[in-house]
């Protein structure tokens, strides 16, 4: 499940009644990876069989994409391949239940055009701003933002631009409005999203089509929610290492709102996994970018994806990688052993890497990750951190550099709250 696409239909479940007597389940589904769709159809015959009286609903990439992945499911689903009718969709479900003859009145309609095209679904995504602005993540004290959705950049082990191929951009003055009532409602925290978030702006994340003259608006819109008053951080949720401009790390030296922390998706640590994989740039690009990171900024956390066992991959390949990591190094790895993904090329490629070959070098790069991050960790000891609490029980939360710290060992935790901004020497 993810809230980061659920925050405009969930609105609708927090500002309708519901009298229905029994819970409404809403399951969102992403499936970049084939072991992602595997756990994404596990997670919902969990939620029927826990639930046999509920309603549930699918959407997001699962319901979009390859038609077979979906057959086995229940037929007792509500399926709504196109996110932005969702709430429609939970209009009519909650008027069935409340029998609420006022909320099937005032449902709006939907415009959207729905295509099909080798057994995909998309769409012409305007997204309007029917439901006012998202005011609030229930119960998170990072509320996430989302502004962009759609790429083409065609990553040959990723499926969504067959199934999100048109980009869409979230206009600037929502995205402002949105920031605002979020901070409003005591988020003190905002996570700009999105699945290409250097494109924003843009009509392609294919940079060789992008005009030379028109530089990254994405810089700019950083600047102005920085501005926000009450604002206390702003954290991105994943770029590209070429989004990284040397405007942008101008608006981070300028706003200390800015978290000092970025994730940038290696994928591998060699030229050639990253040219097999169509990536848009090659190891060295990657280190020179993470270089001039370091220098304009004080110790700033990156942390990064990294694919293991990409076809073709071989043990100088992977070596490559584990040098890259200790180059860089790291604040924090999400390793994601290869699953060769039904209609993208990378399924195709040869040769497949062996499971077992695969299992090992995830686990020397695990190892390597969690040396990394204690040495990442260690060198602010001593130092005081932000923290901001997301649970009082016990009191943790994440600092600015997205570290865990944990605030047992304070006093008067007794009266912390979720939210809560605390200032704490690190002593571990």
């Amino acid at each position: 499940m993810s809230a980061k696409g659920a925050a405009r239909a969930a609105s609708v479940l927090r500002d309708t009644p519901c009298l229905c007597p029994f819970r409404n389940i809403w399951v969102y589904c992403v499936i970049v990876t084939r072991a992602a769709s595997a756990k994404s159809r596990q997670a919902i015959r969990k939620a029927r069989k826990q639930n046999p009286e509920a309603a549930v609903i699918i959407t997001g990439c699962l319901p979009a994409g390859p038609s077979e992945e979906s057959a086995s499911l229940s037929e007792n689903l509500i399926i709504v391949p196109e996110k932005n009718k969702l709430p429609d969709t939970l209009y009519t479900v909650l008027n069935r239940n409340n029998r609420q003859k006022s909320i099937s009145a005032s449902k709006p309609r939907s415009a959207n055009k729905i295509k099909r095209k080798n057994d995909t679904d998309y769409q012409d995504f305007q997204f309007p701003d029917r439901f006012g602005p998202i005011t609030q993540y229930t119960g998170q004290t990072r509320a996430f933002l989302k502004i962009q959705d759609g790429c083409d950049a065609h990553c040959t082990y990723c499926i969504i631009p067959k199934i999100r191929t048109r980009l869409w951009s979230k206009p600037a003055d929502i995205i402002l409005r949105e920031a605002r009532s979020l901070i409003d409602a005591g988020h003190p925290e905002i996570v700009l999203t999105g699945i290409f978030l250097g494109a924003w702006g843009r009509d392609t994340a294919r940079r060789k089509r992008w005009d030379p003259a028109k530089p990254s608006q994405l810089p700019e819109l950083i600047r102005r929610l920085a501005q926000i008053p009450r604002l206390s951080r702003l954290r991105l949720s994943s770029l590209e290492p070429a989004d990284v401009t040397d405007e942008l790390i101008k608006v981070y030296q300028k706003y200390p709102v800015l978290a000092p922390h970025l994730h940038l998706p290696l994928q591998s640590g060699s030229t050639h996994i990253l040219k097999r994989m169509a990536r848009q740039y090659t190891a060295e690009e990657y280190l020179q970018i993470c270089e001039k990171l370091k220098t304009a900024l004080d110790r700033p956390a990156v942390t990064t994806d990294i694919i293991v066992g990409f076809p073709g991959e071989t043990d100088e390949d992977f070596e490559k990688t584990l040098e890259m990591c200790g180059l860089v190094n790291f604040a924090k790895i999400h390793v994601f052993p290869f699953s060769p993904r039904p209609n993208t090329p990378a399924a195709r490629l040869t040769p497949q890497i062996p499971s077992k070959i695969i299992r090992q070098r995830a686990d020397r790069l695990t190892q390597l990750d969690h040396q990394l991050q204690e040495k990442f960790r260690r060198q602010f000891i001593g130092e005081t951190v932000e923290v901001i609490l997301e649970q009082t029980r016990p009191p943790h939360g994440r600092c600015e550099r997205y570290f865990r710290v944990d605030c047992s060992a304070l006093e008067h935790k007794e009266s912390f709250q979720k939210g809560q901004i605390l200032h704490i020497p690190l002593t571990q």
